[in-house]
């Protein structure tokens, strides 16, 4: 089922086929911070994330190399950006990149 459809990024939402079956995303994005939303999942703020990288499964397949895939885990609820987070909250978040990216 596609959720999302924008310029920068597809967003499907799927679900696996071989043993406890999971509704998963799948994101295929041209940039992602997989940093922020690795902060943003700790703090209980996003789903897990399973994947980041590239979306060939070997070197005999053709390149993608300005596309990468996202995969986490599905959580029902509204999609969160910098935009829909309250100022004190997007101003920490700016705050822990920086510290990490240090």
């Amino acid at each position: 089922m596609k959720m999302e459809n924008t310029p920068d990024w597809t967003t499907l939402r799927v679900q696996t086929t071989t043993g406890p079956t999971w509704d998963i995303v799948v994101k295929f994005v041209d940039r992602y911070r997989a940093k922020a939303h690795n902060l943003l999942a700790g703090a209980g703020l996003a789903p897990k994330l399973f994947f980041y990288g590239s979306p060939r499964f070997n070197n005999t397949q053709l390149s993608y190399e300005s596309i990468s895939m996202v995969v986490m885990e599905y959580i029902d609820g509204e999609t969160l950006t910098m935009k829909n987070l309250n100022e004190k909250m997007a101003k920490g978040v700016r705050l822990q990149l920086q510290r990490s990216d240090g």
